[in-house]
């Protein structure tokens, strides 16, 4: 079910298993202005939808296809890790599976993820495609 258009951004609610998520597709060149209003229409977004999910869980996951990016300032990822991982957390937004820019290398944003926020209750991990960030998330639901 779309939620959301824009030229840079597309916002659905995907199911698997019974299971809802939120999944966004960005794409084209971003500016740091386009980018940072996007996510925080994103979030209101989010604010709204999550009560309607209605998942047998209380994990959200949120699968962010960025791999049509041509271009993404590094303050801008840093920025969301830093100021909008925490409102996702709030919000109750538990996983986010991100598919990277094709300009990244997906080793570099292990690195830059994994140790990045200790002991949190919101996981962000890098994949290459959607179904390996699905599943990923199933097996945290499941165990």
């Amino acid at each position: 079910m779309k939620l959301y258009t824009h030229p840079k951004l597309d916002i659905s609610i995907e199911e698997v298993d019974g299971i809802k998520y939120f999944k966004e597709v960005w794409s084209g060149i971003i500016n740091t202005v386009v980018f940072r209003d996007l996510i925080k229409i994103t979030l209101k977004i989010y604010e709204t939808e999550i009560p309607k999910l209605n998942n047998p869980t209380n994990k959200v996951l949120i699968v962010s296809d960025s791999r049509e990016i041509e271009l993404i300032r590094q303050e801008d990822i840093e920025w969301v890790m830093e100021e909008i991982e925490p409102i996702y957390e709030k919000m109750g937004i538990t996983h986010q599976a991100l598919l990277p820019p094709k300009a990244f290398r997906i080793q570099d944003l292990i690195d830059l993820y994994v140790g990045s926020r200790e002991e949190v209750d919101f996981h962000n991990y890098p994949f290459k495609t959607e179904k390996e960030g699905v599943d990923w998330y199933l097996g945290y639901i499941n165990s």
